[in-house]
């Protein structure tokens, strides 16, 4: 999987996601999804066209990267199985809403507050 080098304030919003997602009950969080916006504003400078697998990879990259530090996040088997629930729910949702969704791509559904109700 290709890495992204994020900057500064991208992992500052990365770290937070991930925190929610491996520490979090569940309950939607308001604060949650504007994060999770701000990161996907982040990285639409960037001019990437699918934001929905960027930041999953650079959500995915930079876990992988904090399990090697250690601390809070040395055992992070919440947040990695949410991280695959969220791409399997995803590539799911388009299949199972294919009759009413097919004209509409996937990098168009998957903004940054429907990703952050699916988590």
């Amino acid at each position: 999987m290709d890495t992204i080098e994020l900057n500064e304030r991208e992992r500052s919003l990365v770290c937070n996601v991930l925190g929610y997602l491996n520490f979090s009950s569940g309950n939607f969080d308001a604060q949650f999804a504007g994060t999770w916006n701000d990161l996907y504003r982040e990285l639409s400078a960037r001019r990437y066209s699918e934001l929905w697998k960027e930041s999953i990879k650079a959500l995915d990259a930079e876990l992988r990267d904090l399990e090697k530090q250690g601390g809070a996040f040395s055992d992070s088997a919440q947040a990695k199985r949410v991280l695959e629930v969220l791409t399997t729910s995803l590539n799911e949702y388009l299949v199972f809403h294919t009759d009413s969704l097919f004209s509409l791509k996937a990098s168009y559904l998957y903004n940054s507050l429907f990703m952050a109700k699916i988590c």
